[in-house]
């Protein structure tokens, strides 16, 4: 497995890609769909579209023809071909689908990061439409996401001295970063995570044991100013966030990252470790508002067909309050209607024929009930005889002592 996603709004849905150009999704631990992406390539990112329910974004990898493609797949059609294809000069090593799902940005090898327009020839081959500055050393790894829904990037990757670098990014003026972070020396890209309700970026070092997190707020002073870092006690092969709406948001919890770790401390083999940023208060008792803004609720916002239109729509929103959670989600509900199903339904099996009834069985008549026979006159009590009287026992005297 090269990489795997879970869906914005099935987190019960995961789909994971492997080297072999295949990528599997399951549902509730069960395979329920097979795509055959690529044929002579890897498969090595995978991504489920933010705003659609069942599309899903891949992106290959051939080192040998130093090619890429990147492909979009409506998998709730039921579909196996690829609705949108583009092909992409050198080897891309990460991809990511703007929030609200307009954009495609890929990180290639040669230190750039493109970006695609996926509506812009819907069933046609598509093209690069804008790259960045090419900031990174060509041959190393990279990384980008995209700053939830804004038009910003944050990229990560090498310098030519092999030192760990990120990178802030303006869609609309990519020829320099709005601001840059560089770290220790390493072999390996950062990986960036991005939660767009505090506007904290979250930068794990693959290979080392540090997770660090910056400011990432574009209209800041600094950008990418780092504010804290949490240290485990081995490599960090991986790390992801957790939904904000399982968060523990009575005791301030802001966001927790999920990392997977080489010998966890029980032996051989890897560990998941959560770390938890909890933002300090004077008391946990009230929701702090001001911590928890309305987030993404899990529902898709548009229809494919009004996606592929162009058609103008609102990303639906919930409270994090306890005491409004419900209320907002099942109001959210009626607006844009339940999540449907991401993968097209197995058929159901034909219902078996219903067996006619057995006729009643006539009703026996009731016996006629007995008369009851005539209680018997109690017999009158016969009288005690007394009891037998006992002679008179003699009276023993006693004898005097000689």
């Amino acid at each position: 497995i090269t990489d795997w996603a879970t869906a914005p709004h099935d987190t019960g849905l995961v789909a994971a890609c492997d080297d072999k150009g295949m990528v599997e999704l399951w549902s509730e631990r069960k395979s329920v769909a097979t795509v055959n992406a690529y044929e002579q390539a890897a498969c090595n990112s995978v991504r489920f579209h933010p705003t659609v329910a069942g599309v899903l974004a891949t992106s290959s990898s051939n080192s040998s023809t130093k090619s890429s493609q990147v492909r979009l797949w409506n998998i709730g059609s039921g579909s196996e071909s690829a609705f949108w294809d583009c092909a992409v000069d050198g080897v891309v090593d990460s991809m990511a689908i703007r929030g609200d799902g307009q954009l495609v940005s890929a990180s290639t090898h040669d230190g750039v990061v493109l970006l695609l327009d996926p509506r812009a020839g819907v069933g046609q081959n598509g093209s690069v439409v804008a790259k960045t500055a090419a900031i990174y050393a060509a041959g190393r790894p990279t990384r980008c996401i995209w700053l939830g829904d804004k038009p910003y990037l944050l990229s990560t990757g090498l310098s030519r001295m092999r030192e760990r670098s990120a990178a802030l990014w303006d869609q609309r003026n990519l020829g320099r970063p709005l601001g840059s972070l560089g770290l220790q020396a390493s072999t390996k890209a950062l990986i960036p995570l991005y939660d767009e309700d505090t506007q904290l970026a979250y930068l794990g070092e693959k290979g080392d044991n540090t997770v660090r997190w910056v400011d990432a707020d574009p209209s800041s002073a600094n950008p990418l100013a780092e504010l804290g870092s949490f240290v485990v006690q081995s490599q960090i092969s991986g790390c992801a966030l957790m939904p904000k709406r399982n968060l523990r948001v009575m005791g301030g919890e802001i966001a927790r990252v999920h990392v997977v770790v080489e010998n966890g401390g029980a032996g051989t083999g890897s560990a998941v470790i959560p770390i938890s940023h909890v933002a300090p208060r004077r008391s946990y008792l009230d929701f702090h508002a001001d911590l928890f803004p309305d987030t993404r609720a899990p529902l898709p916002a548009q229809s494919f067909e009004q996606w592929v239109a162009q058609e103008p729509f609102t990303i639906p929103k919930v409270s994090l309050d306890p005491s409004r959670a419900v209320a907002s989600l099942e109001s959210a509900q009626r607006v844009f209607g339940a999540a449907g199903p991401a993968v097209p339904a197995e058929p159901a099996e034909p219902a078996k024929p219903v067996q006619p009834a057995k006729p009643a069985q006539p009703v026996q008549p009731a016996q006629p009930v007995q008369p009851a026979q005539p209680a018997q006159p109690a017999q009158p009590a016969q009288p005690a005889k007394p009891p037998p009287s006992l002679p008179d026992a003699p009276i023993q005297r006693a004898m005097p002592t000689p």
